[in-house]
């Protein structure tokens, strides 16, 4: 198949023949392409390759941010004209295919960590949102949004030469590309959550919207191909419900946006370094790299024991049995790991009880 000449029309071509699509972010319809590409404000990317680098970034004058950090120009950019916040796509020239499920389409894992270290190298020189799930996006073709195109395409090593590429270590020996299934959906379409559950103020409706959205994603992701059958739809609905629980009891925590949010751990103020004296530069760069050192081990052993607490909080909700096994079995820890924090699962379940 010949290439067309025109991005849009690559772009286009790329979309699913039959995506979901929504007026706003819940994507609850699904439609022929042909039908819905200037209906739909928000339209459904392939879920099982990536044919572009997907960016959301969440700030003023956003869609000129390539240009500042002297980056390759975007494939197509999407801007919103109320807030000027964008959407970057770098078309790939070779797409990068997804695991689905292990064996069931011919992948390589060694595209798959390159793609996802290239991605968090501009992640984070842009700035851009790291729980952009490139699911959803906004729709180039809907007039509600301000649209630039470009006719480039890109190979990912060409790319690469222009960010830092972050070290992003992978389990090969998973039947899973991230983690097991439970735990896939669970934290997948929490993520796709937070997003809209301000919008709600009845229970009842985000119940059903959280339910639409598990249903979505397991059907694109799990069971894709009529794979998957013992994955039953009461396990997705378990998962639902716990997600529902779990997010609405976080909504009007005044610290929301940190759960909903990447933001910097040791939350250092910003600060343009454009403005100071070399001499200020060194110092504060050396300043912030002894605070980063020192913070290490305490952030490193944070983030793993907030992972085995937020396991055990997926174990009480679907009336799971609480266990050192089953922390290791879902969490995605090693045994050796999970080990060293015995005494603290152990004051974690006493206080439960």
């Amino acid at each position: 198949m010949i290439k067309s000449n025109d991005p849009k029309q690559r772009f286009y071509d790329f979309l699913p023949d039959n995506p979901y699509w929504g007026k706003n972010k819940s994507l609850s319809r699904i439609g022929k392409k042909q039908d819905i590409i200037t209906t739909a404000n928000y339209i459904q990317l392939p879920t099982q390759k990536r044919g572009y680098i997907s960016l959301d970034l969440d700030y003023d004058m956003a869609a000129f941010a390539w240009e500042n950090d002297i980056l390759p120009e975007p494939t197509l950019i999407i801007m919103n004209k109320k807030n000027r916040h964008a959407q970057y796509f770098y078309e790939l020239d070779n797409p990068v295919l997804l695991p689905l499920e292990k064996g069931t389409i011919n992948i390589s894992w060694k595209a798959i960590r390159y793609f996802n270290a290239v991605t968090a190298g501009y992640q984070n020189k842009l700035e851009a949102d790291k729980g952009f799930t490139q699911f959803g996006i906004k729709n180039p073709f809907s007039p509600m949004w301000s649209v630039f195109w470009s006719n480039r395409s890109y190979d990912l090593k060409y790319l690469a030469e222009f960010v830092n590429l972050p070290s992003i270590k992978y389990n090969d020996d998973d039947e899973w590309f991230f983690e097991g299934r439970h735990m896939q959906v669970f934290h997948r379409c929490r993520k796709l959550v937070y997003k809209i559950v301000k919008d709600f103020n009845d229970y009842d409706l985000f119940k059903n919207e959280v339910q639409s959205i598990c249903l979505r994603y397991t059907a694109e992701n799990i069971w894709y191909g009529g794979q998957n059958k013992d994955f039953l739809r009461n396990e997705v609905l378990s998962i639902a419900r716990s997600i529902t629980k779990y997010t609405w009891t976080k909504r009007l925590d005044k610290n929301f946006k940190n759960w909903s949010k990447n933001i910097g751990i040791m939350g250092l103020k910003k600060r343009e370094l454009s403005l100071d004296s070399p001499e200020e530069k060194k110092l504060f760069i050396k300043d912030h790299q002894s605070l980063g050192a020192k913070h290490t081990h305490e952030a490193r052993r944070s983030s793993t024991l907030e992972t085995i607490k937020q396991t055990i909080d997926y174990l009480k909700l679907n009336n799971k049995i609480i266990n050192i096994d089953n922390i290791i079995r879902f969490s995605n820890l090693s045994k050796s790991t999970v080990y060293k924090y015995k005494n603290d699962i152990k004051n974690i379940i006493d206080n439960i009880k």
